[in-house]
This record gives structure tokens, sequence and C-alpha cells, in this order.
């Protein structure tokens, strides 16, 4: 599934679309204080059991963790950095 976000340029304050039908799907929020992130929420707008936003998501700035659905990792393991291109000479 494709998405988008509706505010591009501050994807930590926004709604995560479905680009098929353009609803929301997610809402990512971040909390701020004048020095620093504190923590930013991903909220599921379509609990499957509906009722209010349900929380799966939550990134500890401080702490520098990442947390999804009860797993918790560093953002260092989230991290990818693309090989590095590698020159031969023949």
């Amino acid at each position: 599934m494709e998405a988008t976000f509706d505010n591009k340029s501050d994807v930590l304050n926004a709604k995560l679309h479905a680009t098929h039908d353009n609803s929301a799907i997610y809402r990512i929020s971040t909390d701020e204080t004048i020095w620093a992130r504190m923590y930013t929420y991903v909220k599921d707008l379509n609990p499957a059991q509906g009722g209010d936003p349900t929380l799966v998501g939550a990134i500890n700035w401080a702490k520098k963790t990442f947390e999804i659905q009860g797993q918790r990792r560093g953002l260092g393991d989230i991290r990818r950095k693309p090989p590095a291109l590698a020159f031969r000479n023949k």
C-alpha cells in the first residue's frame, strides 16, 4: 500500500493518507520543548475494534529508542546506510 503525508513540510506532525482513496490511516504527533523533541507518537486512526485512535508506535528522542507494537529498538539499529561504492582497478 502506498501512502502520503498531508503535511510534507512537517512530517513529525502530520497525517498519513492512503493514496488509493485518500483516507487518513495514521496520525503522527510530536511533543517538543523549546530546545528538543521529547516523543513522537504514531496513532492508528482506524483501529480494528473501532473507537478512539490507538497508539501503535513511539519514538523517545532522549533515549533514542523506537517502539512499534511493543517491539523496542535503538535508533542506531534501525538506521541503514547504503553500502559504500567499491571501485576496482583492472
